[in-house]
């Protein structure tokens, strides 16, 4: 299986003369971008308690003002700052969080700490799972979600006996589906009887309706082996910083994965911009507003058009091209390239061929030009 994400520098040579104007809906992240507090906290980062454009014009050599003071320390390795801020917005115990350089960073650290002889993910799944645990020598157990409806359904907790780690997505990827949370609670005591580590990735959750309905915090009180995994990297737009955490179920756990890894894990700058984000009352809920309205716009124009929506309750949509769409599905990619519209093809899923597709919900006017791509090259 070939491992591959979004966005555009995955292009390469492929990219269109004008690839400057071009839309990015292969990466799901927040479209309302990064928080102003997240910005006002890099500028301070760069220059201080300056509020004004960072450049080394402004902060030149006879100025009183160093450039970027603070940048040319090391950072805080434990990140107690955002731990203590994290943890008090998660009503957790700080001893419970480990911080790293984005979620990725954590699955790799969690599958080096752990080396797990046997792992149950499902299929299809977010591929970096299946690659950390590779890396460690581990062998791989699928459970195959239906190709109608891609939920999981309860004949996973057959298979939970006999692995020493399980990787969930809730919700997941690239199908953007929650686990029945009945189901989710079965799973968490399944796990606890077999001493089995759940790791519940939930970079999505903050996209969803009700986050607090579906996360597996709740059951961290009981699950010592329990690891809910998220990250600021999608809903605060901190894509280029990298900054991820996992709460864990317990205090010991969270020490094992916090050695495994480099020293440093998490820059001063995210970590700077990790705790302004956690100010930002309004912001998640702007998100969610946004995201709500123009997931269900977008859905209802996708089944109009003729294409097979099969999941996304967070921030983006998967669908399928079928036969009788009206879209061809060997030229759907370049189609919308030409309109300047980026995608996610999902063919390197396992299971997954080039008919199934996942676009992000950006902005309306976004959103609209998507649409109308869509629109024109059905009519075409």
């Amino acid at each position: 299986m070939e491992i591959r994400h979004g966005g555009v520098d995955y292009l390469g040579g492929g990219l269109p003369e004008d690839s400057g104007r071009l839309i990015d809906f292969s990466v799901n992240i927040s479209p309302l971008g990064l928080p102003e507090a997240c910005a006002d906290a890099l500028l301070r980062q760069l220059c201080g308690d300056v509020r004004r454009k960072v450049c080394r014009k402004v902060c030149d050599k006879s100025s009183d003002v160093k450039f970027a003071p603070s940048l040319a320390k090391y950072p805080d390795p434990f990140c107690r700052r955002l731990c203590a801020a994290l943890a008090e917005h998660l009503s957790v115990s700080v001893c419970q969080i480990v911080c790293g350089n984005g979620a990725g960073d954590l699955i790799y650290r969690i599958a080096h700490w752990k080396k797990p002889a046997k792992a149950l993910v499902t299929s299809p799944a977010f591929s970096d799972y299946e690659k950390a645990l590779r890396e460690v020598s581990c062998e791989i157990f699928y459970h195959e979600l239906s190709k109608d409806t891609f939920e999981l359904d309860q004949q996973i907790l057959s298979k939970i006996d006999g692995v020493q780690i399980v990787f969930l997505g809730n919700p997941d990827n690239p199908a953007g589906r929650t686990i029945d949370t009945n189901l989710l609670a079965r799973i968490v005591k399944k796990c606890n009887e077999y001493g089995v580590t759940l790791v519940i990735d939930e970079c999505f959750n903050e996209f969803l309706d009700d986050p607090a309905a579906h996360t597996a915090i709740r059951y961290l009180k009981e699950s010592p082996d329990l690891i809910v995994l998220r990250a600021f990297t999608k809903i605060y737009a901190m894509a280029g910083l990298r900054l991820g955490y996992c709460v864990m179920g317990s205090e010991e756990n969270a020490r094992g994965l916090a050695d495994t890894g480099q020293a440093w894990p998490v820059s001063g700058a995210a970590q700077s911009a990790g705790i302004a984000a956690l100010t930002e009352k309004d912001y998640t809920a702007n998100v969610r507003a946004l995201i709500k309205a123009e997931r269900t716009r977008m859905k209802d124009e996708f089944r109009r058009l003729g294409l097979q929506v099969l999941g996304g309750e967070a921030n983006f949509i998967f669908f399928r091209i079928t036969p009788d769409s009206g879209f061809d599905k060997n030229i759907f990619f370049d189609d919308l390239l030409r309109h300047n519209i980026l995608i996610r093809c999902c063919d390197n899923y396992r299971g997954l061929d080039n008919s199934y597709y996942r676009a992000a919900i950006l902005t309306h006017d976004e959103n609209t030009l998507l649409l109308q791509a869509l629109s024109e090259i059905r009519g075409g």
